[in-house]
């Protein structure tokens, strides 16, 4: 289930997030607010807070029987997927209308936004879904809370923790595009000692990355994730996390088929203590962490360099290596029972290096650099009333040799029991530190440049959530605002890094769900956005002004159930300057699962189903009528 937080006022648009309804015909279950993390940095009740948030839950996840983590995302408000040619293409995620690489991606609460891209975005092509409890997406600037890219928001994937007797769950898929997919996760406790694992692998031949080509470029997919949990007393434990991403795509150029292929790995790992003083009122917590990024392009046929996506007939390989890795300090006091302070720091080695293996000339080096990111930051949530919540963060990031930045994030939320009503707001800055490749590359396709200054954003967000039929439905909205300066462009041939552009971005996000009986759920959102140049005033690339999603769930017995989802996205622009118009389009989808058994599903998914033809970027090729069907069994 899909929780949507906005944040605060009546003068907000609508959000409909139904979480519970209790018609005189359909029994309601009891559903409490969930917790939600990522926020605040602790766990609280997401009905505090003033932050516009979602929650993705395990439920959905496994209801959705999405491979790609793009297809969860695509049906949260504000949020923008782009895809590059289907599976195994880049997949980028823009909240808001700002760039792809202000979004702040993180797992288990450990940054992985790769440091030797050009904007240190992170690519969710290689991820897997196979380990996830939860998605938590926060909406706005979050820089004072977690610094550099957190300018259109944050989304934190959150892994599975075991709990109770032994799990193990094993899924079998295939279907159209001659795609092959198992996972598994295995879990089990005991004492105070629990342990999850979960592996993936999948295989697809794919269809042609360019729309006009017609060979198929297929795509291999690993992954495992492992998670230790160890609690020896009720104030201490010990949390060890580690996990391998790896795909291996063959691409195309953007008009014509090539036999270039790239390989992507991402690797991380971390280990976090807790100690808990003054009776649990004093918690501590100290996290090392190691992320790294591994990209290889392959450029078989001498054409094609298929990062910059410039005509070079030397280039043979490029690689791109980066890494973060560092500690972190985070304390939670509780103060006066309801008040929480905050507090910690952050030391984190950022590193980028990037060579061309060159048919005449061997290896040409790039850039390879390494600098230290240090921060400090402190939020205090204070609770005068059950109804009334606030809180305020701040945050000072040195950014290496840049100099240091400092952000903030106020919130408040307020509920009016009596009514059902719950009105919010926020106000933030975001930060991005200009990337290694931004200020050191040194290529024939660009140049570095040491006095980029740090791209700054001031947003903020209004909205109202409105309990109705004694909470059988809930109406929610948000209308949102965020100006971004100092954007870093690549100008000229060879370009150079510069900071030149302004963006400025309105809109308004819907969304609804209304669990109308025991056999029917309906769910549905919109965006409206106007994001643009402010040197031009005219519209941002690849920022459609309506996207819509609407679905409906259909459960006529406790063992079978259907969902059909529509969405519409809008016209948009795939370059800048209001080039290259690409056409609105209609999708539908499909999925259904049917229990054989009490440990054994039988699920499918139908994607595209009348056969849409569309661009999601201009000349990639997408998926046409596709089926598949996989076996879920328990254990």
């Amino acid at each position: 289930m899909t929780y949507r937080l906005s944040c605060g006022c009546l003068c907000a648009l609508i959000t409909i997030n139904l979480n519970s309804v209790q018609p005189t015909y359909a029994q309601t279950p009891i559903i409490l607010d969930p917790i939600i993390v990522t926020v605040s940095r602790f766990p609280e009740n997401a009905g505090n807070v003033g932050s516009a948030s979602t929650i993705i839950d395990r439920a959905e996840i496994e209801s959705a029987q999405a491979e790609n983590i793009a297809e969860l995302l695509e049906q949260v408000p504000g949020l923008t997927v782009f895809q590059s040619g289907g599976i195994g293409g880049n997949v980028s995620v823009s909240i808001r209308g700002a760039d792809a690489d202000q979004t702040l991606v993180m797992i288990d609460g450990i940054r992985v936004n790769d440091p030797s891209s050009t904007g240190s975005e992170f690519d969710f092509s290689v991820f897997s879904l196979a380990n996830v409890e939860r998605i938590e997406i926060i909406r706005g600037p979050q820089s004072g809370v977690y610094g550099s890219d957190a300018v259109g928001g944050v989304i934190n994937i959150i892994t599975r923790k075991a709990e109770g007797a032994r799990e193990t769950v094993a899924e079998v898929e295939g279907g159209s595009y001659k795609t092959f997919a198992q996972r598994a996760y295995s879990s089990a406790a005991h004492d105070d000692v629990s342990v999850s694992v979960a592996a993936s692998n999948f295989r697809t031949s794919g269809f042609s990355r360019s729309s006009s080509g017609t060979e198929n470029d297929a795509t291999r997919k690993q992954s495992i994730y492992a998670r230790l949990d160890y609690d020896p007393a009720s104030n201490f434990g010990l949390t060890i996390t580690g996990g391998r991403y790896k795909i291996d795509a063959e691409l195309d150029s953007t008009t014509f088929d090539t036999t270039d292929n790239t390989e992507k790995l991402l690797t991380l790992a971390s280990a976090t203590a807790r100690l808990d003083l003054l009776n649990g009122d004093f918690s501590n917590k100290l996290t090392a962490f190691i992320s790294r990024s591994d990209r290889d392009f392959f450029d078989d046929d001498g054409f094609d360099d298929p990062e910059t996506s410039e005509f070079d007939s030397l280039i043979g390989t490029s690689v791109f290596k980066g890494q973060s890795r560092g500690f972190e300090y985070q304390g939670d006091l509780v103060v006066r029972g309801t008040d929480r302070l905050i507090f910690g720091g952050k030391i984190d080695e950022q590193s980028g290096a990037a060579h061309d293996e060159v048919v005449s000339l061997g290896t040409v080096p790039r850039y390879d650099v390494s600098e230290t990111w240090r921060s400090a930051f402190a939020l205090y949530s204070f609770n005068p009333t059950e109804e009334l919540s606030f809180t305020g963060a701040v945050r000072v990031d040195e950014f290496g040799d840049v100099a240091p930045e400092t952000t903030y994030r106020l919130t408040a939320a307020y509920r009016i029991p009596s009514s059902g009503t719950k009105l919010r707001a926020s106000y933030g800055t975001g930060a991005k530190a200009p990337t290694i490749q931004q200020r050191f590359e040194n290529s024939g396709f660009a140049t570095g440049n040491l006095d980029l200054e740090v791209e700054t954003s001031k947003g903020f967000d209004i909205g109202v959530d409105q309990d109705l039929l004694d909470d059988a439905v809930m109406f929610s909205g948000t209308y949102f605002s965020n100006d971004i300066d100092n954007l870093i462009s690549c100008e000229g041939w060879p370009c150079t890094f510069v900071n030149i552009a302004k963006a400025e971005i309105d809109g308004v996000e819907l969304s609804a769900s209304w669990f109308a009986a025991d056999w029917l759920t309906l769910k549905g959102g919109y965006t409206w956005l106007d994001a643009i140049d402010a040197n031009t005033g005219l519209a941002l690339a690849r920022r459609p002004e309506h996207v819509f999603n609407v679905s409906a769930t259909l459960k006529p017995a406790a063992d079978f159930s259907l969902t059909a989802k529509l969405i519409y996205v809008g016209e948009r622009f795939n370059r800048s300057r209001e080039r290259d118009l690409l056409d609105d389009y209609i999708r539908v989808d499909l999925n259904g699962r049917y229990d054989l058994t009490e440990n054994a599903e039988l699920y499918l998914r139908a994607e595209n189903l009348f056969d849409a033809d569309y661009e999601e970027i201009k000349d990639f090729g997408t998926a046409g009528r596709s089926g598949y069907i996989g076996l879920r069994m328990r254990f």
